[in-house]
């Protein structure tokens, strides 16, 4: 999976590629730290060089952060028709907006005292999403598909270095975490479901979404999941939501209901019958809106339940 970058972001990753004596992430996966430094006078010059790089490149993406708010800020006016537009420059904005913050945090503090610093935006994400303090998001889900996927071509051995290992541990269990939707889609979600519904699924079809996420969510908050842990392939605000409902005592009648409305897109398209089914469906609805962008269940798990469906 490729992530959306600045231009800054691809320079900094090019220069600490080159500041470091093992290079990218890839060449020193297996080491603790890095390799000894052969020359220490050539790694000296390096590193002084590389602070003055990530200053230029700090002052070239907070140009670019300004440059792409407003950019994002005029894409706005095409919303109501697309919004891949805005989706795209909001995507540059905030690789601008982190590569200001880690070319700061490279300047003060890494390249003067490690070894070897992280060259791509993904996984220096990851390190300050673990020392961020604050509850702004760091590691998008982008950044998790790109770790995970990378984290898959070393699915084999243990790495040894202590910078990597524990990201590499998270790209394995985001896999894991993707494994397990795509085969709760497959083998819950779409239980019984015809070769219409099937086939809607497959080709990722707009209209199938809300049945899929609404039936989704309805069978970890009453269905056949209703006393199960809530997985983390769902949002963390969508899994408090969930548990919030679970508390809630509804009629066997409202059960019944629901189950029924859940049972196929037909159903699914049909009134509630009596206003506490028509209260909770709305609410399971809203629920499963906030899976509809940004989130595991409905990018890579969808994808691969979607693979074994058509291998099958």
């Amino acid at each position: 999976m490729t992530v959306t970058r600045c231009s800054s972001s691809h320079l900094m990753t090019g220069l600490l590629a080159w500041r470091n004596p093992q290079g990218s992430e890839e060449n020193w996966i297996n080491s603790i730290w890095g390799q000894r430094i052969e020359n220490s006078w050539q790694h000296a010059g390096k590193c002084i060089s590389t602070e003055i790089g990530l200053g230029l490149l700090t002052i070239t993406s907070a140009v670019e952060t300004t440059a792409y708010a407003t950019l994002a800020l005029v894409s706005l006016t095409l919303y109501p028709f697309t919004d891949k537009p805005f989706t795209f420059f909001a995507k540059l904005l905030q690789s601008s907006a982190f590569t200001i913050i880690w070319g700061i945090a490279d300047a003060i503090l890494y390249n003067p005292f490690f070894i070897n610093v992280m060259t791509h935006e993904s996984y220096a994400r990851y390190w300050a999403e673990m020392l961020n303090p604050t509850p702004m998001l760091l590691f998008r889900l982008d950044d998790r598909l790109y770790v995970a996927d990378w984290a898959q071509q070393h699915r084999q051995g243990n790495v040894n270095n202590a910078l990597l290992a524990p990201i590499v541990a998270a790209g394995r269990a985001t896999q894991v975490l993707i494994d397990q939707g795509a085969n709760f889609i497959q083998q819950d979600v779409l239980a019984n479901a015809n070769a219409e519904t099937i086939d809607l699924f497959r080709n990722m079809d707009p209209s199938i979404y809300m049945f899929i996420l609404t039936k989704a969510v309805h069978i970890y908050t009453a269905g056949a999941k209703k006393n199960d842990e809530v997985p983390d392939f769902f949002k963390p605000a969508t899994k408090n939501l969930i548990l919030a409902l679970r508390q809630e005592n509804n009629s066997e009648e409202t059960g019944q209901e629901l189950q029924r409305l859940v049972e196929n897109p037909t159903q699914f398209e049909t009134t509630p019958q009596g206003e506490s089914a028509k209260a909770v469906f709305n609410r399971l609805r809203n629920i499963a809106t906030g899976e509809l962008q940004n989130s595991l269940l409905t990018t890579r798990c969808w994808q691969k339940a979607a693979e074994q469906l058509s291998a099958e």
